[in-house]
């Protein structure tokens, strides 16, 4: 409210790593059905047990868990705020793994694909050294069969002058992953 007592911007802020803490989300997922049928949803996208961290609740910090953690936790926290309480953003905004979310708020991806996304980021992350950034350098059209099914544009991408698509391009980039070597291996997860 203002001072005039006049609604003002409803705004969402998602955060990225690092907001993570073990149980997380393990009361939502028990108590409120709207939470725990978005994350049963979700957990039918994905080879992760994402139910299984939720219930167990150990795994949080572990960042092979977390991303798809967060991001699914963000996914249901907004579907409770828009079915059950007609609550949606004039604005949002998002840090990190929070953009993957905004994806979703502003329906340029399903949950699945907000989802996979995360998936791909987890799998990525975990082969990066943590204090490395990474780019992947092409273009959507020719890295487009090589990600997992239902994974499609998302917020790492861009536009050159051409109107190609292309990923972002970040500065200090340590690693360099092209087309080539996108190989994902989702084996071992919980």
């Amino acid at each position: 409210m203002t001072k005039n007592n006049k609604i003002s911007d409803i705004v969402f802020v998602l955060n990225g790593q690092g907001s993570q803490w073990n149980n997380m989300g393990k009361k939502m997922y028990k108590t409120n059905t709207n939470f725990r049928n978005t994350i049963i949803k979700l957990n039918n996208f994905i080879e992760c047990d994402l139910c299984k961290l939720y219930e167990d609740g150990d795994k949080w910090m572990e960042k092979k868990y977390s991303v798809i953690g967060i991001v699914s936790y963000q996914i249901a926290m907004v579907n409770i705020l828009k079915d059950v309480f007609n609550i949606t953003p004039d604005k949002f905004l998002g840090h990190s793994l929070g953009e993957i979310t905004c994806g979703y708020i502003a329906g340029f991806q399903t949950e699945e694909q907000t989802i996979k996304i995360a998936e791909v980021r987890s799998i990525l992350s975990q082969r990066i050294d943590p204090l490395k950034k990474f780019v992947i350098l092409s273009n959507y059209n020719e890295i487009e069969n090589n990600l997992p099914k239902g994974v499609g544009k998302y917020t790492a991408f861009s536009k050159n002058e051409q109107g190609e698509d292309i990923y972002i391009r970040t500065e200090n980039v340590d690693y360099k992953i092209n087309k080539n070597e996108l190989e994902f291996s989702l084996d071992g997860c919980m």
